[in-house]
């Protein structure tokens, strides 16, 4: 069966009201993998989102009656001095970032807002979760000490991935079917050039062809609301590298190389192998429903 037929099936499927195909969710995520094609089972990070407002008794000049004022930035200092001390005292997948958010304040005026980001991760939900309380007392005792208000506004929290080995094993099996790319010269010439620019570690080996699929999950540092969708539905991702080894992501050098040839090649290649993981997947009986029988056991 072809592609375009494949799609034909899918038109008619959907015609006729008949949509338990589409029980399985295939995501495909062109992650810029540094070095090796990559179809990794993973853990995504989770995140939850705090924004914190801290809200003083009436403000006063800073210079000539400080006194009246109650400080919302030192609040949010102070809750930022707590929560640096804290990144000691969880565990070590754990993640805390965070950003002030301007308020639009000249310097002299004692300010009465104040805000902060919090992007809170890890590979556990219950780790996230302990950590965001704790976080959230950093900002109630800051508030405490400084004689101002909080609040705290929870933006966003998922669960880990949750991994589908059926998927896993059927989507690496037509991944080794599809040629990985190949480079030109003149590509090559380019991932060496960046290399030595930006001082990237690869040993001359830029680009290394398909990894061998691991036996158990292997974490991967990367943030995605997919991972909630991984609790709904089966789930599956896969990845291909879109710059050479040793690129380190939310770099310049990510960006040039996947912008050009060398990521567009990863990209193809990628949706390819998604084609013909579907396609697999609707030839082969009884896939979806072991895939299904798993996704209810697993927790």
């Amino acid at each position: 069966m072809s592609v375009s037929e494949i799609e034909n099936n899918m038109l008619d499927t959907v015609t006729n009201n008949d949509i338990s195909w589409l029980q399985i969710i295939l995501i495909i995520y062109f992650i810029f993998c540094s070095g090796k094609f990559r179809n990794k089972t993973k853990c995504s990070h989770i995140w939850t989102c705090f924004k914190t407002d801290v809200l003083p008794a009436p403000q006063g000049p800073a210079a000539k009656a400080p006194e009246k004022g109650r400080s919302a930035l030192d609040a949010a200092e102070l809750m930022n001095v707590g929560v640096n001390y804290l990144r000691e005292h969880v565990p070590g997948d754990v993640r805390m970032h965070y950003a002030y958010i301007d308020n639009g304040l000249p310097a002299n005026v004692v300010p009465d807002i104040a805000k902060t980001n919090y992007f809170i991760r890890s590979y556990l939900r219950s780790r996230t979760e302990d950590a965001s309380e704790r976080v959230d007392n950093c900002a109630r005792g800051a508030a405490l000490m400084t004689d101002t208000t909080v609040d705290i506004e929870l933006v966003a929290s998922c669960s880990e991935m949750k991994v589908n080995r059926v998927l896993t094993e059927l989507y690496y099996d037509a991944m080794t079917q599809v040629p990985t790319p190949t480079y030109t010269p003149e590509e090559l010439d380019f991932a060496k050039q960046i290399t030595e620019e930006a001082g990237l570690i690869n040993d001359g080996t830029l680009f290394s062809g398909l990894e061998p699929l691991e036996d158990e999950p292997v974490p991967i540092a990367i943030g995605t609301d997919a991972s909630q969708v991984s609790h709904t539905v089966p789930l599956i991702t896969l990845s291909a590298a879109t710059m050479c080894k040793g690129t380190p992501l939310h770099h310049w050098a990510a960006a040039k190389q996947a912008g050009m040839t060398i990521g567009q090649k990863g990209m193809l290649y990628v949706a390819r192998c998604m084609a013909e993981g579907t396609k697999l997947l609707m030839e082969t009986p009884g896939s979806i429903e072991k895939a299904w029988e798993l996704h209810k056991l697993t927790p």
